[in-house]
């Protein structure tokens, strides 16, 4: 045989070696990338049941029903459980708010943060490709990532600068929370009496203190900061935000450690807008008063207690004497409730010696994915 046939017949074995190759590449990257690509919808699968379990255990937390099973430690377990159904590993679990930001770590947690409404989850799935690993590649893995949340709306937070008369306060209508949105389309009571509650008094406040004698020293009365307390539209829309602005305000009623229990009034304004609130339902404290002291300028009003209420309507849109809205009732801290004679029919007065923490209403204990 000639030399010129042996180099044929090795360049043809050389060829056919390296399309032997294309073709194995090429059925790797067929067979193995699809497989791949259904093991990542695997992933996938597996983040979404995990998150949703363990924001269904954040949902009963949220409800209390059933009692005592919306603890941490049941929805570190609903999380793996779900994973482990579905051949994954947990790469990384946290707790989310409302608006999707964490609030804290899941894994080895004691306790749910405050503020929570649903769980991300990373979820991990290994496997072995099938050609790849002809060139060595012997392991692959897909991850994936799936936020759920609950429903529900964290509110209560702050101090808007209403002050409403105890009687007013107790004739309100109530919601509870866990039916919160069907109740305030029903019920509406009046927040303000129709009339002025003093001499050049709109029912606004004036929170802060000013030092060395001014209008607002009160010898930091109810605990508020320094500051503040003026007498003018923009401070009054300050303060409403939302968020309210209340220089700290306020501590518990009856602080021996504190001045007299008094409030500035912002008097010479008669319209602050209230649509924010109004319009997402959004439940606040307010402090609440029996008497004013002086008049005008001068003015006080004397707290006997705190409540939470949202506003349903601004009435005429020109007065803050015209406020609607409903109470709700039941969300004092420990210790700070103030109840009427339970023996008086008529006596039903039920508010907090200070403001509340904020609290979460609407809650059916529903779940969605969000991601």
């Amino acid at each position: 045989m000639s030399l010129f046939g042996r180099s044929q017949r090795g360049q043809a074995l050389a060829l056919f070696t390296i399309a032997l190759a294309a073709i194995t590449l090429g059925a790797a990257v067929v067979v193995d990338g699809g497989y791949g690509f259904a093991q990542r919808r695997n992933a996938q699968n597996a983040a979404d049941f995990a998150a949703m379990a363990g924001t269904r255990i954040v949902g009963i937390s949220l409800t209390g029903t059933p009692i005592g099973t919306g603890t941490a430690s049941n929805v570190e377990n609903a999380v793996r459980a779900a994973l482990t159904a579905n051949d994954a590993t947990l790469v990384s679990a946290q707790y989310v708010d409302e608006a999707g930001g964490v609030t804290g770590n899941l894994v080895g947690a004691t306790s749910i943060p405050s503020g929570t409404f649903g769980v991300v989850v990373e979820a991990r799935v290994d496997w072995q490709p099938f050609l790849l690993g002809t060139i060595g590649v012997t392991d692959w893995l897909a991850t994936a990532t799936a936020t759920a949340k609950t429903d529900g709306t964290e509110t209560g937070n702050g101090v808007v600068p209403v002050g409403i008369s105890s009687d007013a306060y107790e004739a309100l209508p109530d919601c509870p929370t866990d039916d919160f949105d069907a109740c305030v389309s029903e019920r509406v009571g009046s927040l303000t009496t129709g009339h002025l509650n003093g001499p050049g008094q709109f029912g606004w406040l004036s929170f802060g203190l000013t030092s060395g004698g001014g209008k607002c020293d009160w010898a930091y009365s109810l605990g508020m900061d320094e500051g503040g307390s003026e007498v003018n539209q923009p401070f009054l829309d300050y303060q409403l935000g939302p968020p309210p602005q209340s220089f700290n305000c306020c501590d518990p009623i009856d602080d021996p450690r504190e001045g007299p229990d008094l409030i500035h009034g912002l008097t010479g304004n008669t319209w602050g807008d209230l649509s924010e609130y109004i319009d997402n339902r959004m439940v606040v404290w307010t402090p609440i008063w029996d008497t004013i002291q002086d008049t005008g300028a001068n003015a006080a009003y004397h707290i006997v207690g705190f409540g939470a209420i949202a506003f349903t309507g601004s009435g005429d849109g020109v007065h803050a004497k015209n406020l609607e809205g409903i109470a709700v009732r039941g969300l004092c801290k420990s210790g700070e409730e103030i109840t009427g004679d339970p023996s008086d029919p008529n006596d039903d007065q039920s508010y907090c010696t200070g403001p509340g923490d904020s609290f979460t209403i609407g809650v059916t204990g529903e779940v969605k994915l969000v991601h």
